[in-house]
């Protein structure tokens, strides 16, 4: 099968020259579609709070064919959520080509260049994400729910688009609309970028830091 010469090598780093090769790796269904940087992605461990089995449900059903959605996780399961590895899985299996589960990636970040999207389909609540912060130095167009850790971060309309926690039909809203307009909504991207660049800094953050710790609390504790 040509998929099966389909390879790519640890020693490439400069994946996006790679990519703008695509008629050089075999002939599959879909290289006669121009992908838009074979975006959408997702990156995050395979438990409920993720939300990679939302976002797989929902590409089940819109399977469009000028994208293609990425996973990047691993099974290892938390304290509070079990892994859901296994429907995950089955959910990609369904999706066909239009889907690829990479698996855990000791680099995840590496890739974020190649896709135009990120998606972030969280539950619950969420920290300081990490993933948010390297899809916004990528210039990722950020998709994410409303939640706890995000609301209040992410400034939507700005530089993201929210959708309501669990909304399935909200989100499918929002994929096809920004997929099939990509650079109506690059200015998002761009703002993301200008932001994590001004206030996260490495600069920045320390001296941050150095005020937190040089403050009356900090010095009576």
């Amino acid at each position: 099968e040509p998929d099966d010469l389909i390879k790519m090598s640890e020693r490439v780093y400069n994946f996006q020259r790679v990519f703008n090769l695509r008629q050089g790796f075999g002939k599959r269904k879909h290289d006669d579609i121009p992908y838009r940087a074979m975006g959408p992605v997702t990156i995050g461990r395979l438990t409920s709070r993720k939300g990679a089995d939302l976002l797989l449900r929902v590409w089940k059903r819109i399977k469009l064919k000028n994208a293609l959605l990425f996973l990047i996780g691993t099974s290892q399961e938390d304290m509070v959520q079990k892994s859901n590895a296994d429907e995950v899985r089955e959910l990609v299996n369904e999706c066909g080509d239009s889907a690829v589960y990479s698996g855990r990636r000791d680099d995840p970040w590496n890739y974020l260049g190649l896709f135009d999207i990120m998606v972030c389909p969280y539950r619950v609540r969420e920290g300081m994400s990490n993933t948010i912060l390297q899809s916004m130095a990528a210039k990722n167009i950020i998709i994410a729910s409303e939640i706890p850790g995000i609301i209040g971060f992410l400034k939507p309309g700005d530089d993201s688009m929210l959708f309501p926690e669990d909304d399935e039909v909200a989100l499918e809203k929002i994929l096809k609309e920004v997929i099939n307009n990509v650079e109506k909504y690059r200015h998002l991207a761009d703002n993301a970028f200008e932001r994590v660049k001004s206030e996260f800094q490495l600069e920045n953050v320390i001296n941050c830091y150095h005020q937190i710790f040089c403050s009356p609390f900090c010095k009576g504790t």
